[in-house]
């Protein structure tokens, strides 16, 4: 019984981790791009991307994002998050460059590291 019993108490442990790791994933409104920055706006607070899929995208930066538009090199490849909108271009919510030479390499959506 106490087999038994400690059995169950491990498969309920197990399934609360999985739905902890899977509820992690993005919402629906929320969309991850990687790609190729091609044009940065820092005065518009927009940019375009060439996703990996070769369709062009713009995107638009608000708040900490537009402010730190400027250090993301062209060229660069950046795996971004966004808040798709309904009616308006997707925004940007956070970034990241593994190979671009860049202040702000990493963006978490309130401040960069390098």
């Amino acid at each position: 019984m106490t087999k038994i019993l400690v059995f169950l108490t491990a498969m309920a442990f197990c399934a609360g981790i999985t739905l902890t790791v899977f509820s992690a994933e993005p919402t629906s409104n929320e969309k991850a791009y990687y790609g190729t920055v091609i044009v940065i706006d820092p005065e518009a607070k927009t940019m375009k991307l060439i996703g990996t899929d070769g369709v062009m995208v713009d995107l638009a930066a608000e708040d900490q994002a537009a402010k730190h538009l400027d250090k993301i090199p062209l060229n660069s490849l950046i795996d971004l998050m966004v808040e798709m909108r309904e009616g308006a271009l997707p925004l940007v919510k956070s970034w990241k460059m593994a190979q671009a030479k860049s202040p702000c390499r990493v963006f978490d959506g309130k401040m960069c590291t390098p």
